[in-house]
């Protein structure tokens, strides 16, 4: 975590300077106050079933909305249900790949009627040139860093 925060926090402190406040405060705040539901007519047009993973430790999307989703899914006449990650956050697809992963394959086989070539022997992130120079190791070894030596202060001046 220590490289990906090495990569985004700068980032974020390009994107969201004071002089882009209102930009912020779109991306986290009104994304989720002004949204509205999935209309019923926009869903029917699924051709699809649908998987739902909630990350249960989910703080900006908690289950319920997962199951409000699910139930205007089924509503709609869609093959959809619901699997909860009990504790893991919004990004649990890194922190918890280990129940994520098995979920998305498992689904995916059981609506795949083709012949599925088998998994490569290794992967390698797009990302892993930029985080190999933020100090990321592939062996894990960076994870015994402290969070507590990433703290930012930052000031924002605002008339809303």
């Amino acid at each position: 975590m220590p490289s990906l925060n090495a990569v985004n926090i700068p980032r974020a402190m390009t994107n969201f300077r004071p002089e882009r406040f209102n930009d912020f405060h779109t991306a986290t705040v009104k994304f989720f106050a002004d949204r509205e539901p999935h209309s019923l007519t926009k869903l029917k047009k699924l051709k699809c079933p649908v998987k739902l993973i909630q990350c249960g430790g989910d703080i900006a999307y908690p289950v319920h909305f997962a199951e409000e989703l699910l139930q205007r899914l089924l509503d709609a006449g869609a093959e959809a249900d619901l699997e909860v990650v009990e504790d893991a956050p919004h990004y649990g697809t890194v922190t918890h790949p280990h129940e994520i992963n098995p979920l998305v394959h498992d689904y995916i086989m059981s609506h795949t009627s083709h012949p599925v070539p088998p998994p490569l022997d290794e992967v390698i992130s797009p990302f892993e040139a930029e985080l190999l120079a933020t100090g990321w190791t592939p062996n894990g070894s960076e994870d015994e860093d402290s969070d507590d030596e990433f703290e930012i202060c930052y000031k924002f001046e605002t008339s809303l």
